[in-house]
């Protein structure tokens, strides 16, 4: 299960990949990498999640620059990218705080993944 209250560091670590496997570990709340676990549970979040970051995702596959289609869970799966996990993470944890409420645009974490996004996209 996703857990929406870890605190990551990775980034606070400079580019250091041995903490952000830590983080993507810590957030699944696992000790060691079981890629069969994780690909699970991030197609049960995404469908938890989808009708609040259908539009993040959407707009991820439609902006991609890679000679093959994404489905909506890989779309999904690239948020978890060093680049964007901290961003995700903060969008998960809003949504998971604020569930009920179904206006986006009360979002801030919502509004700020998608502003990254279309900032990088716009620089490539």
């Amino acid at each position: 299960m996703y857990n929406y209250s870890f605190e990551l560091t990775y980034k606070h670590q400079g580019k250091s990949g041995s903490q952000y496997q830590t983080d993507i570990l810590g957030a699944f709340g696992m000790e060691t990498f079981d890629e069969k676990a994780i690909n699970d549970e991030v197609a049960t979040l995404y469908g938890e999640v989808k009708p609040y970051m259908g539009d993040i995702v959407a707009f991820v596959r439609a902006g991609h620059r890679l000679p093959f289609t994404l489905d909506e869970i890989s779309g999904f799966m690239t948020l978890f990218s060093w680049h964007y996990f901290d961003k995700l993470h903060e969008c998960l944890r809003e949504y998971n705080d604020r569930q009920a409420d179904a206006c986006k645009s009360a979002m801030p974490a919502h509004d700020a993944l998608l502003d990254a996004l279309k900032k990088d996209l716009q620089n490539k």
